[in-house]
């Protein structure tokens, strides 16, 4: 039995209709307000868990071929250090602003600490 082959035409049509997808969301988050950058990194976070469950789907798969875990996990790592390195970046550039956990500037944690509050008098 021969396979059939899938038409160009519905190809260029999902195509099609992934970018304006990829259009409508990126609209979407601009109508919101929210910084490109962070878009980045939050699709290098997706794209190495689905690298990590891929390297568990082969480890548990237990075929005997490890190289595709092997990749699955290299990819992982290569794009785990990708992103680090564009987070330097982009710290370095000011398209991120670096804060602390606790910096409201509500409590008291994020006030001066002061050096000496009472003077020591003898």
């Amino acid at each position: 039995m021969k396979l059939l082959k899938k038409p160009a035409l519905l190809d260029n049509l999902n195509i099609l209709f992934f970018l304006l997808f990829l259009s409508a969301f990126a609209l979407l988050l601009k109508l919101l307000g929210v910084a490109p950058f962070k878009i980045v990194v939050v699709l290098f976070l997706v794209l190495i868990v689905s690298a990590l469950g891929s390297a568990l789907y082969h480890l548990m798969s237990q075929k005997g071929d490890s190289t595709r875990l092997l990749k699955s996990l290299t990819w992982r790592i290569g794009l785990s250090v990708f992103l680090f390195a564009l987070l330097m970046f982009g710290a370095r550039m000011g398209w991120i602003q670096p804060h602390g956990l606790l910096d409201t500037g509500k409590l008291p944690l994020s006030k001066p600490y002061a050096t000496d509050t009472h003077k020591n008098t003898k």
